[in-house]
């Protein structure tokens, strides 16, 4: 319609870094631009959102035309991911938002009108900012962010945007990627091997922050892809261009596909099957006799069932869980954890449990 909308954060003040956010509109290439509804003060604080032709997806509450798929963070970096829709034609109606609460009993997503519903979508409550793509050479969705656990820029790629996700994995490492010591400071009382600091900052660590890809600049084939993007950092505070590769790889499939007789350490595979119905299998390996703690929880992170709770010889284990919580009763269709607790490790994963 030739207006230039964006979505803006606000509500800054020394308690809230990042306390809502706005939709505005620009009719002018973006001279000015005009207030036109508050967007979130939840979840939706922070967003990244993909244009997507909804003929060529199924599970949005519309099939046709264009549609805007929107994620969001809310406490800055103290947040879940979420998920939200709108009809791209009806961005300044914020009546029609909807907002991802989970899958039906057949799979299907299913939407409210109603923010407090959003679930999130990762296992990782530590985001900020962030940015999601969908990555045409690998046919998945990635999402980019900054955490303390495990710290770096971190990558998580779903086939769909309501997942499952995959855990995380390091994208940016500070110290292997070279940015400690050249161009992201270290703390001289630690190491004396650059001087990038700001100014009066000598003694203060840099850090990295605000992955933003660009989309249209991936490049790539079904198995590989090179994508690029922005990442900022603090002490000093720059913008710097990144380019990293992607490679899809296949995982043994079976405990025994390993060719490993003694395990070498602490492993959580991904449950089988998944979605399941009415039973699942939970395998893991320990590498030396350690106490185990395998439990299962819910999105809000509240355990609903204790699987395994005593020592364990090294090897390979295998657990069934039934979709029960400890007192028998069976739960109710979604995404739940899988946590295992054991060596001073804590691993986890997504299971969808679908009656």
């Amino acid at each position: 319609n030739g207006r230039m909308y964006i979505y803006h954060t606000t509500t800054h003040n020394n308690t809230v870094p990042k306390g809502s956010s706005i939709v505005a509109v620009s009719e002018d290439d973006g001279s000015t631009f005009r207030y036109l509804y508050d967007f979130s003060k939840l979840f939706f604080i922070t967003v990244s959102v993909v244009e997507v032709d909804l003929a060529q997806w199924n599970g949005f509450p519309q099939d046709s035309g264009n549609g805007l798929v929107i994620f969001g963070s809310g406490t800055y970096r103290k947040s879940y991911v979420r998920l939200a829709f709108q009809p791209a034609d009806s961005i300044e109606m914020p009546q029609s938002l909807r907002y991802f609460a989970g899958l039906d009993q057949t799979g299907m997503p299913q939407w409210s009108a109603h923010e407090k519903d959003a679930i999130p979508l990762t296992s990782q409550p530590c985001v900020g900012e962030f940015s999601v793509t969908y990555n045409q050479f690998l046919h998945k969705w990635l999402m980019l962010y900054n955490c303390d656990n495990p710290r770096g820029i971190n990558f998580s790629t779903a086939d769909q945007p309501w997942g499952p996700w995959s855990e995380p994995q390091v994208l940016f490492d500070p110290w292997k990627d070279g940015g400690y010591c050249h161009f992201m400071h270290v703390d001289w009382q630690f190491r004396h091997c650059d001087n990038v600091h700001d100014p009066g900052r000598e003694n203060e660590w840099g850090g990295e922050y605000g992955p933003y890809q660009f989309e249209d600049l991936a490049t790539g084939n079904d198995s590989t892809t090179t994508i690029y993007f922005t990442m900022s950092t603090w002490n000093p505070y720059t913008v710097v261009l990144m380019k990293s590769t992607l490679k899809l790889v296949s995982l043994p499939t079976s405990v025994e596909d390993t060719n490993l007789t003694s395990p070498a350490r602490f492993v959580l595979w991904q449950n089988y099957p998944n979605p399941f119905n009415p039973t699942t299998s939970i395998r893991y390996e320990l590498p030396r006799r350690v106490r185990v703690h395998l439990t299962i929880l819910n999105l809000l992170g509240e355990e609903v069932r204790s699987l395994v709770d005593e020592f364990q010889e090294a090897g390979s284990h295998r657990v069934q869980w039934d979709g029960k919580d400890d007192k028998g009763r069976e739960l109710s269709s979604g995404v739940y954890l899988y946590r295992l607790k054991a060596g001073g490790l804590t691993l986890v994963k997504k299971m969808v449990f679908m009656k």
